[in-house]
C-alpha cells in the first residue's frame, strides 16, 4: 500500500450512532449541523484526552479517548485491566499505541519510560507534602490520636495518604522522632 493509511471509524458503544472514533483517537459526532463533525478532546482536569460526549437523555459524560478506541477496536475492557499507552504517551491515542493490559504492567511502562519518580519525600516532583508536615502529621496522631480524616482535610491529601504515612508505609526515610511516635 503506498500513501498515507486509511482511517477507519467505528461507533462509539451506548450512543445510539451519535458518536464514532477512529483508530487514530479521534472522535467525531455523526449528527452535526453540516455533517459530521471532529470533536475537540482536552485533557482538562484528568491526566488523560477526554470528550464530552451526550447520551440519549441530555446527560454529558466525559470518557477518555484511549479507553473509547480501545473499546470500539479490541472490545470491552478485560475484568481488572487498565487501557495502556505503549509509549508510555497520554497524548498518543491511535490504536496501534494502546493495548489492555495488567496495573502492573502499566506501571512497569511508566518506570521503563521515565515517568516513575524513584525520589523519596519532598525531593520528588510528585509530592504534597514536606518532611515537616510528615513529621507533624505522625507526632500529632501519637500524641493525641488526630483522626486520619481530619489530618487529610487539615493537609489536602487523602485519608489513606495519612494512614500510610502514620503506619511508615510512606515517608519512611523519616526515621522516628523519639517519644513522639512509635515505629511501625
Amino acid at each position: 500500500m503506498t500513501g498515507p493509511e486509511q482511517e477507519e471509524w467505528r461507533p462509539v458503544n451506548d450512543y445510539d450512532g451519535r458518536y464514532e472514533v477512529s483508530d487514530l483517537g479521534r472522535v467525531r459526532s455523526t449528527r452535526g449541523l453540516h455533517g459530521a463533525q471532529i470533536l475537540s478532546g482536552s485533557p482538562k482536569g484528568s491526566r488523560y484526552w477526554r470528550v464530552t460526549l451526550t447520551d440519549d437523555d441530555g446527560r454529558q459524560h466525559t470518557p477518555a479517548i484511549h479507553v473509547l478506541v480501545l473499546t470500539a477496536f479490541r472490545g470491552p475492557r478485560p475484568r481488572g485491566m487498565q487501557g495502556c499507552h505503549n509509549d508510555d504517551n497520554r497524548d498518543h491515542n491511535w490504536l496501534s499505541n494502546l493495548r489492555w493490559d495488567t496495573p502492573s504492567a502499566n506501571n512497569l511502562d511508566r518506570v521503563r519510560h521515565g515517568g516513575h519518580d524513584p525520589r523519596p519525600g519532598e525531593a520528588s516532583n510528585l509530592s504534597k507534602l514536606t518532611e515537616l508536615q510528615v513529621r507533624e502529621i505522625r507526632a500529632r496522631h501519637a500524641a493525641g490520636g488526630t483522626s486520619y480524616l481530619t489530618l487529610a482535610r487539615e493537609y489536602g491529601v487523602s485519608r489513606a495518604n495519612i494512614g500510610l504515612i502514620v503506619l511508615r508505609k510512606t515517608w519512611n526515610h523519616i526515621p522516628p522522632e523519639q517519644g513522639n511516635e512509635v515505629a511501625a
